[in-house]
C-alpha cells in the first residue's frame, strides 16, 4: 500500500485567525507585536505589509517607517489556541492520524483512505475547501508519498492551492528547487557551507556521493544524502499535549554584549524557575531561542537530566548554548526561554544540608516568597558567571 502523507498550512496563521475574529483587518496592512513596548518585535506579518517591506523580525519602529497605515495587534493565544483545536479536529474526520507542527500547520497520513474516501488528492482537495468555507482560514497543501517531500511542496504552494508530487516523482520533483528548502540545510552553518561549495539546488547535492557528503559535513551527510533523493520514512505521530512554561524579554536595545546576554538569560531563568517551583515541578529540557537584529531567528535545546528547577543549575547548564546561538556575533534583539518535559518536584529532603544544589533551591524557594509579597523587582540576585563546569 503506497503512503500518502498530506502536509497543510494556514497562511500567515497568527494574521489569518485575528482577520476571522475581525473581519475589518482584510486586505489591510497588519502585524502582530510580540508585546507592546517601543523595542517590540514584529512576529507576523500579513501579505500587504509584506509588500511594503515589512518583515518578521522587525522592531516597531522600522515597521513603522516603512508603512505608516500598519495595524499593529497583539497576539492572541486564546484564539490561537481554539483556530488550532478546530483545524486538528476538522483533519480528525478524515483520518486518525493528525501531527499538529508549527502555528496552522498539519501533517495527516491519508494512506488507506482511498477505498472509503476516494482518491486522497480528492479527499485533500476537500479538506481545503472544508478548512476555507467552515473556518474561513486559507491555506496551501502538499501531498506527496512522505513527510519531507509533502512539506517542501506546501512551502512553494501559493494560498489556497494544492501541489500533488506522485509516488516515484519525489527526486524530480525536489531537483530544481534551492538547498535551503530541505530541512537539514536550515542551520546557518550548514547552509554557509553549501554555498562556499556551490551546492544551491537540490539536484547538486544528489548528485555528489554519499562518501564526499560525508566528508564534507561529517554525521549530517547522510541526511543530506537521503533529503535530497525525497526519502523519509518518519511517521505521523499524532500530538500527545504536553505542558511547556514559555517567558520572553525584548532588549531595550540590540546588543552582543555577554554581560548584558546573560543577565537577560538570567532573567528569564528566574522568571521560569518561579513557576517551575510553584508548580512542584522540575524542568528535564530547555530551549533558548534568540532573534538578531539582521531579523533571523536561532535556537538551541538542552537535555537537563534528571530534571531542575534551581535558577543558579538552570542558568549554568543554558550558558553554552547561549554561547554557541550568539557565534554568528550579531547583535541580539529578543531572547525566549522554553520549560519542556516537565516532572513532578521529588519532596524527599536531602539527607546532608550540604548536598549540591540545596543551598540554591532555598535560597530560589525564599526569593520567590519575597517577590510574590512585594513584587518582582524588589530584589535582584547577581547571575553567576559561567564557571569551568558550565562548558
Amino acid at each position: 500500500m503506497e503512503r500518502r502523507i498530506l502536509h497543510l498550512q494556514v497562511t500567515t496563521f497568527p494574521v489569518s485567525v485575528q482577520r476571522v475574529h475581525d473581519p475589518s483587518l482584510r486586505g489591510r496592512p497588519v502585524a502582530i507585536l510580540s508585546r507592546r513596548s517601543a523595542r517590540a518585535v514584529i512576529t507576523a506579518v500579513s501579505q500587504e505589509a509584506h509588500g511594503d517591506g515589512v518583515r518578521a523580525g522587525m522592531c516597531l519602529s522600522e515597521a513603522r517607517a516603512l508603512c505608516r497605515r500598519l495595524i499593529l495587534i497583539p497576539p492572541d493565544a486564546n484564539l490561537q489556541k481554539c483556530a488550532r483545536a478546530a483545524l486538528t479536529r476538522l483533519t480528525a474526520a478524515y483520518t486518525p492520524l493528525v501531527e499538529p507542527v508549527v502555528a496552522g500547520g498539519i501533517f495527516a497520513d491519508l494512506t488507506g483512505t482511498s477505498r472509503l474516501l476516494g482518491a486522497s488528492r480528492d479527499t485533500a482537495a476537500h479538506i481545503q475547501r472544508e478548512v476555507f468555507s467552515r473556518l474561513n482560514l486559507p491555506c496551501s497543501i502538499g501531498l506527496s508519498s512522505n513527510k519531507l517531500v509533502s512539506g517542501v511542496a506546501c512551502r512553494i504552494t501559493p494560498a489556497r492551492e494544492l501541489a500533488d508530487v506522485r509516488p516515484g516523482d519525489e527526486a524530480s520533483f525536489l531537483s530544481p528547487l534551492p538547498a535551503s528548502l530541505l530541512p537539514a540545510v536550515r542551520q546557518s552553518r550548514r547552509r554557509h557551507l553549501l554555498t562556499d561549495l556551490n551546492l544551491r539546488r537540490i539536484l547538486d547535492i544528489a548528485a555528489l556521493p554519499l562518501s564526499r557528503l560525508l566528508l564534507a559535513f561529517q554525521r549530517h551527510g547522510y541526511t543530506l544524502f537521503r533529503q535530497s533523493r525525497g526519502q523519509d520514512d518518519s511517521p505521523v505521530r499524532p500530538s500527545t499535549r504536553q505542558p511547556l512554561i514559555r517567558v520572553e524579554e525584548t532588549l531595550a536595545q540590540e546588543s552582543l554584549d555577554d554581560d548584558i546576554l546573560r543577565a537577560t538569560l538570567f532573567l528569564l531563568v528566574e522568571r521560569g524557575g518561579r513557576f517551575l517551583r510553584r508548580g512542584g515541578c522540575r524542568a528535564a529540557t530547555a530551549h533558548v531561542h534568540v532573534r538578531g537584529g539582521d531579523g533571523r531567528y536561532a535556537a538551541r535545546g538542552v537535555r537537563l537530566e534528571p530534571g531542575t528547577a534551581g535558577d543558579r543549575d538552570l542558568f549554568l547548564r543554558l550558558c553554552p548554548a547561549l554561547a554557541a546561538l550568539t557565534a554568528r556575533r550579531v547583535r541580539i534583539r529578543w531572547m525566549e526561554l522554553v520549560l519542556t518535559d516537565l516532572r513532578a518536584q521529588e519532596q524527599q529532603l536531602a539527607l546532608f544540608h550540604h548536598a549540591p544544589g540545596t543551598r540554591d533551591r532555598a535560597l530560589s524557594r525564599a526569593l520567590d516568597c519575597i517577590r510574590q509579597r512585594y513584587g518582582e523587582d524588589v530584589v535582584r540576585r547577581r547571575g553567576p558567571a559561567p564557571g569551568p563546569g558550565a562548558a
